[in-house]
């Protein structure tokens, strides 16, 4: 690309065009603002894989040759020429497309990882895999509210909230996951509750009602005993059928729990547009502990080792839940405030951080942990 770069920028300084001036360049030229525009941006990056992106297709290539050499001299325009023959060979022999080169160059160069253009290759996964599974949603959230525990049974209490935000059927035969629950292993394991009695008509779903559609989406349970799963059931298709389905938990942390830390592994197997993520720990545990979150892979089945490439940048919200805003999520804000309240705490208690990914990788995971959030008691 280094050699592409130079001799283009010859041939433009040759013919006498301004680089740095792209709508100088395309009245002089005849071109297209947004070519001129991209050639200016391609010889005056001063990296490759930057550059790359501003590279124009072969149409666009040939109106550049045509318009600038003509003005240049027949040797700068051969140097582009052949500079462009080496690349297309390159582009042939390491990558087979454009398409592929691109990627390629966003892995191969993680300092100058351009999230845009990753974010573009997500969304075109979402719109295969909600074609694919017949479903999706606009947003889903998730949130955990840590505080201290007020009796020795109960050294940490967290409340887990989750839930489906703008879900829509494409197909009409689609029943969704929507929380899959596992019970108690031992004594260790935090002990999960709904936050609130489950509506009687949905099989034992910790659903909260007042954060739901209305009325409220059709929900089953699926299996007993130490597993079950709550799935969704579509009503109609598209956007009739579009509902928002939001649950929550209470867990408590008994001594030797505490002490270990509490750990929270949210799935993301849904086609989604975008995911919500907010932290609020109570200032008590602030001293001793913040957020670690990171975003794994499952395609095995397991967490996979590999780099997603996701801009994950977990950000502490200054002025807390009251300075709180969710853009994608904005009813968000209210049913943390109303967890917290119901809990009798107070919301100016807690510390606040703030993730979010748009067109999300699936299936993944995306886990947090709090270390050392407790001390066991005798």
């Amino acid at each position: 690309m280094g050699g592409l770069r130079s001799a283009l920028r010859a041939m433009l300084v040759g013919a006498g065009g301004d680089p740095s001036r792209p709508q100088t360049v395309a009245r002089g030229f005849g071109l297209d603002k947004n070519l001129a525009w991209k050639v200016s941006r391609l010889v005056e990056s001063d990296n490759d894989v930057e550059a790359l992106r501003f590279l124009p297709g072969p149409a666009g290539r040939r109106m550049l040759c045509e318009a600038i050499g003509a003005r240049g001299t027949e040797e700068a325009r051969a140097r582009v020429e052949q500079a462009l023959s080496a690349f297309d060979l390159m582009v042939d022999r390491h990558a087979g497309d454009r398409a592929t080169l691109d990627v390629l160059a966003q892995c191969l160069d993680p300092a100058h990882v351009d999230d845009e253009v990753l974010q573009q290759h997500r969304k075109q996964a979402f719109l295969g895999n909600r074609a694919t599974w017949g479903a999706q949603t606009s947003t889903q959230i998730a949130a955990l509210i840590a505080a201290p525990g007020q009796t020795a049974d109960e050294s940490l209490v967290a409340l887990e909230l989750g839930g489906l935000l703008g879900f829509r059927c494409i197909r009409s035969d689609v029943r969704w996951c929507l929380l899959d629950r596992s019970a108690e292993s031992n004594l260790d394991e935090p002990r999960r509750e709904p936050l609130v009695p489950p509506p009687a008509e949905m099989g034992g779903a910790p659903l909260l009602a007042e954060f739901c559609s209305q009325p409220l989406p059709e929900v089953e349970s699926e299996g007993t005993g130490t597993n079950q799963r709550y799935l969704l059931r579509g009503r109609d298709v598209g956007l009739a059928g579009q509902v928002d389905c939001v649950y929550g938990q209470r867990a408590t942390y008994g001594p030797r729990a505490a002490a270990r830390g509490l750990q929270l592994r949210v799935p993301v197997s849904t086609p989604e547009e975008d995911f919500e993520f907010v932290a609020l720990l109570h200032r008590d545990l602030v001293h001793q502990t913040e957020p670690v979150l990171d975003v794994v892979g499952l395609l095995t089945g397991a967490p996979v080792g590999l780099d997603l490439m996701l801009p994950i940048s977990v950000d502490r919200v200054e002025g807390g839940l009251a300075a709180l805003r969710v853009k994608r999520a904005p009813m968000l804000a209210g049913l943390l405030r109303h967890s917290i309240r119901a809990e009798g705490w107070n919301p100016d208690d807690f510390v606040a951080w703030h993730f979010s990914v748009p067109f999300p990788p699936i299936p993944s995971a995306v886990r947090l942990a709090l270390r050392g959030t407790g001390a066991a008691r005798d």
